[in-house]
Formats: structure tokens, sequence, C-alpha cells
């Protein structure tokens, strides 16, 4: 019941995020290891790696109703849109506790059956299973990174759920210590454009035995 009521609330409620904080708060992004300002994959193609889905810095504009701002210490559920550009597939998400993605058409809405806590100003809300390809493919164009990913070869985007977002123009998730309006709006985090979560280099790769297409056509 908790997740289906999760997830009825994230497709029902309507809230505006407050002015100037998207910069510093409510930040959602991906990040790869332990280096939270390299945004960065890099490493040998035609291999998966593992990365994580963040919500950085949660704070509840108006905490149960009172107009008053206060830091999230728990999730219960978030939305968002990702999708992969250049020589990458995402394979599959995975959630830190149980859960349900109702999501479609390449959007994800989760409820999670018990909330996620916050710790040291972040939350970790899913993993992220990423195959890397070879460098078969140009780099993705105009786009670039702090060190190693000079010249990536994919991109993970994140943008607001299509056609309507709970939270107009912005990503959202759930205050689970709020009983009155548990939505928050939350934007991208990085900054190499709007959308872009991470970047993908892979390394060259010595031997062409298996092309990227004949990779792709094992996960049709």
């Amino acid at each position: 019941m908790k997740i289906c009521l999760s997830i009825l609330l994230l497709g029902a409620v309507l809230m505006s995020a407050p002015a100037g904080s998207a910069q510093t708060t409510n930040l959602m992004g991906v990040v790869y290891g332990n280096d939270w300002f390299e945004n960065c994959i890099w490493g040998p193609g035609f291999q998966t790696y593992v990365a994580q889905v963040f919500v950085q810095n949660p704070v509840n504009p108006d905490f149960d109703g009172t107009g008053a701002p206060h830091p999230v210490s728990w999730i219960n559920g978030f939305e968002c849109r990702l999708w992969l550009e250049g020589d990458a597939i995402l394979l599959g998400w995975h959630f830190p506790v149980n859960a349900i993605d109702a999501g479609t058409d390449g959007n994800t809405v989760v409820g999670f059956a018990e909330p996620v806590p916050v710790v040291e100003g972040r939350a970790i809300v899913a993993t992220l299973e990423i195959f890397l390809g070879g460098t078969g493919i140009p780099p993705v164009s105009g786009k670039s990174s702090p060190l190693p990913c000079e010249q990536p070869t994919a991109a993970a985007h994140m943008a607001p759920i299509r056609p309507v977002p709970s939270v107009p123009g912005m990503l959202a998730y759930l205050d689970a210590d709020d009983p009155d309006d548990p939505l928050v709006g939350a934007t991208p985090y990085w900054g190499v454009s709007p959308d872009i979560v991470l970047l993908m280099e892979a390394e060259p790769v010595a031997t062409e035995q298996q092309t990227w297409g004949g990779i792709k056509a094992l996960y049709r």
C-alpha cells in the first residue's frame, strides 16, 4: 500500500520549487565511483559499468505546509526520464530497497517500500548498469568534460518525465517525513548541458572480433 501511495502522489500532486535554490539544493544526478566531482566513466570498451543515481542536498521548501524549508532526511521515491546518447546501452535499473517502477515510455517513476536515508547531504536512490561500447562510433559532439573524458563517446541525459511531470518542468522526489505535501522538485546535477549528468569514454579496443552491432543484437 505504501508503494502504491507513493506512486499516486508522484503522479497527482503539483508543487513549485523555490526560486534561487536550484543551484545548491535538490539536485539529481549520476556518478561513477567515489569521486563526486568527476562525472565520467573512462575504461575499456565492451564492458559493463555500474553508476549511481543520487539526490544531492535535498531540502523541502514547504515542509508540512508551513512555508518553511526543512532538510530532507528520508526519501520515499523519485521520478525522472533518463536516456543514453552514443556508444552505450542502459541494461537496467536497481534500487536500494524493494520498489515498484510504474514508469512507461522511457519514464522512471519509483515508489520505495521503505524510505531511503539521506547521509551527509546525499541519498543514493538507484544504480544503473551501463554497457559501454568500443570506439567505433564518433565521439558525442559538442560535449566536454574534465579529464579523463576529453572526447566522450557516450552521455547520460536526465530530464523531467513526459508528458506531464509531477512538478512542472522538474525532476521530483518524495520527502518521506512530510505528511502534507511530500513532493519536491529537483534539477539535473552537473552543468555540461541542461540535462547531461554523466559522460563516458571508451579506451581503444585492441580487437574488432565483435562489432558494436553484434553486441547490441544480444540485448534486443
